[in-house]
């Protein structure tokens, strides 16, 4: 696995990014958060959600690398300081439109690996957690997606909302 970073005072990961040519398929991943995942920021932003990876479904818009903010799917993530874990959810946009919904979410311990997959189907998206030992799975969500374009660019790990890194944070990653 390789260690993703967020420099403290930042927002974008040092995650390499990318086109994703695709007829269609599943984006796969692992993921362990340990305790230089932590993170406080003391105010509710706490719950803001970070972006951990996914892709955009096509190129289009371009206009200023917002496509991202269009047609895509990646996970978010966040700590929750009060029960020392993570929380994952489904985080996409459909036509500019942003949605999440914060009561479908895995909660993730330290140091274990979870597997991330994000399958695109014509008329929805399966977003699917599962703990890599026991193979348990602790999230599974479809969403009213509609994909055209199994094609776009691969989203790295962003820090914020609109706050930034408090302090060097960083993960293991590795893309399936």
């Amino acid at each position: 696995m390789k260690l993703i970073k967020i420099k403290e005072g930042q927002h974008l990961s040092n995650q390499m990014t990318g086109i994703r040519f695709l007829t269609n398929g599943a984006i796969e991943f692992d993921v362990m958060f340990g305790k230089q995942s932590r993170y406080v920021l003391g105010d509710g932003d706490q719950y803001d959600w970070n972006k951990l990876y996914g892709c955009s479904w096509g190129f289009f818009p371009l206009i200023d690398s917002f496509q991202m903010h269009y047609n895509s799917s990646r996970f978010g993530w966040r700590y929750i300081p009060d029960t020392g874990t993570y929380e994952l959810t489904p985080y996409y946009y459909i036509k500019g439109e942003r949605k999440f919904n914060s009561s479908i979410k895995a909660v993730l311990n330290e140091n274990e690996v979870y597997n991330c997959t994000i399958t695109p189907l014509c008329d929805h998206v399966i977003y699917r957690v599962t703990h890599k030992d026991t193979g348990s799975q602790i999230l599974y969500f479809e969403s009213e997606e509609k994909v055209v374009d199994y094609n776009g660019f691969l989203a790295p790990g962003y820090f914020g909302g609109n706050k930034r890194a408090p302090r060097n944070v960083s993960y293991l990653f590795i893309r399936l």
